[in-house]
């Protein structure tokens, strides 16, 4: 009779291990969720002889986290290769109009001041 209790505690203490290696698992899990949402993607359209452009870049000299691209100013002057890129990343029509442009995922912020808030709000 002992047996058949050896083996249902044996049950018990295989079902808790699996809960607490769900719990580890879970708790893996989320950790790898929150460094994934930490870890997006921030780009800076900018053009040559830009002042704004400029201005922004040297708020950015201490930040390690925003990727700098910077165009040609004329739009003639760019190479297939500026041209995929901003393709790519849809900003030939914003950087036509005004620039600088900040990306983060896919949400654009244009301009001098909506960048600079952006970089205060997230530092």
């Amino acid at each position: 009779m002992s047996l058949p209790r050896y083996r249902a505690s044996g049950l018990v203490v295989m079902t808790s291990r699996l809960q607490r290696g769900d719990r580890l698992f879970n708790s893996g899990l989320a950790h790898i969720k929150s460094k994934m949402i930490e870890m997006t993607e921030k780009i800076l359209f900018s053009l040559d002889q830009c002042i704004k452009c400029n201005q922004i870049k040297q708020l950015l000299k201490d930040r390690d986290d925003i990727t700098v691209i910077t165009f040609p100013h004329e739009i003639y002057n760019w190479s297939s290769e500026y041209r995929s890129t901003a393709e790519k990343y849809n900003v030939i029509d914003d950087l036509q109009r005004t620039a600088p442009v900040l990306l983060v995922d896919d949400k654009k912020y244009f301009g001098y001041l909506r960048i600079r808030k952006w970089l205060y709000d997230n530092p």
